[in-house]
């Protein structure tokens, strides 16, 4: 099978030039593989680092959601403890903690909010570094060189 020949490309002095040794087209070759093999590594490392952050962020929010739900079993205490007494307890003691459950969960509800938006804008990102990588892992050099004589 005869040899194809390398594309058109400019010489050193500008003029069009179809004549590149192998051992360029070689060359060019190991460096276009060097930067996939590192623009794969990169990838690689950004979905690990997204994979640590989603996991440290699930954490947190189950701390905060822990420490808001602690906070208004408290609050459900007190407020139970105020109606069982005689004529249902301090009026001003009661309304106080049905506010403060109404804050609460008002602030376990925008907690929750923000994690699942924070959390989707992360699979978004790793579903985007994802379809890079399968690209990349999709190039054909080969393609790309389609002037490679050393095949």
């Amino acid at each position: 099978m005869p040899d194809a020949d390398p594309p058109d490309y400019l010489s050193d002095d500008g003029t069009p030039s179809r004549s590149r040794s192998r051992w360029e087209w070689n060359r060019i070759r190991d460096v276009l593989e060097d930067s996939r093999e590192h623009e794969a590594q990169r990838l690689t490392d950004h979905l690990e680092q997204i994979e640590r952050q989603l996991d440290t962020r699930k954490d947190v929010h189950r701390e905060r959601i822990d420490r808001l739900e602690a906070a208004v079993d408290e609050y459900v205490d007190e407020l139970r403890w105020e109606l069982r007494r005689p004529f249902g307890g301090n009026t001003e003691a009661r309304e106080e903690a049905q506010e403060r459950l109404a804050q609460l969960y008002d602030q376990i509800g925008e907690v929750r909010r923000r994690f699942w938006n924070d959390r989707q804008q992360l699979l978004e990102e790793r579903r985007r570094v994802v379809a890079q990588l399968r690209g990349l892992e999709s190039v054909d050099l080969s393609q790309l060189l389609q002037g490679d004589d050393t095949g």
